[in-house]
């Protein structure tokens, strides 16, 4: 058999050593190298982040980043859920869909420890905005929402028609949103009782999640 010329240089009897350790270490970095091939057919196209607003302003030692439009969609209950139902409320908003396999099972996850976290606070709300509608029907986002212990009366889910959710994405929210589901920020957003927009938070950072609490009970307290 021809050996590299490398082994060339070894005694005789320790060259099946490594010829073996050789085998073994291409064997592992092929495993690795389909491993990897596989999770990567399987992610989800990445999400997508976009330029945040700048601040017009400050109150209350926080930013002041534009005010949403008015809105009305449709909530898992039936019921109607504006940004004039939600005036008077310190909310927090995310983008999820429930087919997500990507971040929406975390950015869920921290919205049910927010949900714990203020769970004295009746002024308090969290709303979740489906990014795929025309699968996210109100029975659909009730069983999701069950599967995180929800507070019906605290916890919205809220779904609409594409073509006002979009729009409501990009210029109220001031956030990216795309074509596909998969395509959508991971920010969780803090707003106002007057329907302003106060700051923007990292759902996959620990800090930015502290920080967000902070934020919000600073705004509670106003």
């Amino acid at each position: 058999m021809n050996l590299p010329a490398f082994l060339e240089t070894f005694p005789l009897a320790k060259r099946p050593y490594l010829v073996a350790t050789a085998t073994v270490v291409s064997v592992f970095l092929g495993i690795l190298i389909i491993g990897r091939n596989y999770l990567t057919s399987r992610t989800p196209s990445p999400v997508i982040w976009g330029t945040l607003p700048t601040s017009t302003g400050t109150q209350g030692g926080l930013p002041l980043l534009g005010t949403l439009p008015d809105f009305s969609l449709l909530e898992r209950s039936g019921d109607s859920i504006s940004r004039e139902s939600l005036i008077g409320k310190i909310w927090i908003a995310n983008f999820i869909f429930t087919r997500c396999p990507g971040p929406c099972p975390n950015m869920s996850q921290q919205f049910a420890r927010l949900q714990r976290f203020f769970r004295n606070n009746t002024d308090f709300a969290l709303v979740s905005m489906s990014v795929d509608p025309d699968y996210d029907t109100p029975d659909v986002l009730n069983t999701y929402a069950a599967s995180y212990q929800s507070d019906p009366e605290r916890w919205f889910f809220v779904t609409g028609e594409k073509d006002l959710l979009s729009p409501l994405i990009k210029e109220g929210f001031k956030l990216p949103a795309g074509e596909s589901p998969n395509l959508h920020s991971t920010r969780f957003v803090l707003i106002d009782r007057l329907g302003r927009i106060r700051g923007y938070y990292d759902s996959n950072l620990a800090g930015s999640i502290s920080r967000l609490r902070r934020d919000t009970q600073r705004l509670l307290r106003e």
